[in-house]
């Protein structure tokens, strides 16, 4: 019934174990949830980045591209206004056709000619390289919608070889030009220079497996950076999201088959999109190697936790060890004769051994929950066991005779041996009695 407040049975020890065990397990869970989590949170954000800075290339590459028909189709649209004013094509010298295309231009680098051509098809003015150019544009595709449909605005079309002979790759914008009385008249035609738009795609920070392109609105690429081999020009890609001004999406490359974050946006008003398509794979290799670092840091700190419980577990066990001999030591303590009391400072009894307990009440159901010094003592008074405790911590050991009391207050003569303990921190006066006249 009474036991020292530092005793652990076995089963204590098997629940401190458990309570070790599933501790370190849940530290562990939690270590190993956070690297997860946060390796999980750190993919999606590499990710939406990727398609936040893929959007905003493309958004640039619009603008860019917008800039340069709106000022060159401005261009156009001033030269309609002094052909048209002057009569027509027909009415107007060749030399003053010359004049009115040769004025000042924005962009003119990114421009490689740029000529008039009758309601025949046949060029009547040109400037800026004429050679190997065939003398009549009926053919082209800008020319015949022109001549079918009354639509003054600027018309964007795919590029072409200029050369007929696959190089020269220019791409043609144009507007109709109309007669006196509005009958078809001729068309007005400005060709941009693909290698102008390549060369500025390649200032464009999309990664090193990232690519720019400018696109039709059918599908076809009019431009892209890195280039498509000759034998694929005609590759188209396939954007549903295209009916949408703007927007990512992640698709595999028409090009290569890779997978890819692809952003476009709607270049103005004109029949064309900005692609920027990055490479979804470079991403997630960053992430990779991010989330390898948090592994290695979340696998030492695992490292870590586990050392410690190892290390907790085997003072746990030697504590074991330790109260397995104490209670041996004990076990011999109840089978001696003498009688054993632990007393605390404010007098109270934490420890009896068996021969005293027996001593004290035969029955152990007459054995108080609470036994103090006073229930035991015959001339007993807080005022002496201050004093007796005093001088015990003063001296360490006092050997002094007294009588001891049964649970119903019988006295016996008693020789005592007091010593002064520590356990846990806490002060015991080692009370060992014997009956004197019993030996």
């Amino acid at each position: 019934m009474f036991q020292p407040p530092w005793r652990r049975s076995r089963s204590d020890f098997q629940r401190i174990r458990r309570d070790v065990l599933a501790l370190a397990a849940l530290v562990i869970v939690l270590a190993i949830g956070v690297v997860v989590q946060s390796s999980m949170e750190d993919r999606s954000r590499r990710l939406a980045e990727a398609r936040a800075r893929a959007l905003e290339t493309a958004r640039a590459v619009e603008q860019h591209v917008a800039r340069l028909i709106d000022s060159n189709g401005q261009f156009l649209y001033d030269v309609r206004t002094q052909v048209e004013a002057e009569g027509g094509v027909s009415a107007i010298a060749p030399e003053r056709l010359r004049f009115l295309l040769g004025g000042q231009r924005l962009y003119d680098e990114a421009t490689r000619r740029v000529f008039v051509a009758d309601a025949e098809g046949r060029r009547t003015a040109i400037v800026d390289g004429a050679d190997g150019i065939p003398p009549t544009v009926a053919h082209r595709e800008y020319f015949t919608r022109h001549l079918r449909e009354p639509d003054r605005g600027i018309a964007v079309d795919a590029p072409f070889s200029a050369d007929g002979r696959g190089g020269d790759w220019v791409m043609p914008i144009s507007v109709r030009l109309d007669q006196p009385g509005g009958r078809f008249g001729g068309v007005a035609v400005l060709s941009f220079d693909l290698a102008f738009l390549a060369r500025y795609f390649r200032t464009r920070d999309v990664g090193a497996a990232g690519s720019v392109a400018l696109i039709a609105s059918d599908g076809r690429f009019v431009v892209r950076h890195p280039p498509i081999d000759p034998d694929r020009r005609a590759t188209t890609i396939r954007m549903p999201a295209f009916q949408e001004a703007q927007g990512v999406m992640e698709a595999p490359s028409p090009v290569d088959g890779t997978p890819r974050l692809i952003a476009w946006h709607k270049v103005g008003n004109y029949p064309l999109y900005a692609e920027v398509a990055v490479s979804r794979d470079e991403v997630l290799r960053a992430w990779m190697r991010s989330s390898l670092l948090r592994v290695a840091i979340g696998g030492a700190a695992i490292g870590v936790i586990a050392l410690f419980t190892m290390m907790l577990l085997a003072r746990l066990e030697a504590d074991r060890a330790a109260q397995a001999r104490l209670a041996r030591f004990e076990r011999a303590l109840d089978q001696a004769g003498d009688l054993v009391y632990w007393v605390t400072e404010d007098g109270r009894i934490v420890y009896l051994n068996e021969a005293a307990a027996r001593r004290y009440a035969p029955h152990a159901s007459r054995m108080p929950p609470v036994l103090t010094l006073h229930d035991i003592a015959a001339h007993h008074s807080p005022a002496s066991w201050k004093r007796t405790w005093e001088e015990l911590a003063r001296r360490g050991t006092l050997r002094f005779e007294a009588e001891h009391l049964t649970h119903d207050g019988r006295a016996y003569p008693v020789e005592v041996s007091a010593s002064r303990q520590e356990a846990d921190g806490a002060g015991f006066a080692l009370f060992i009695v014997r009956e004197r006249g019993a030996g």
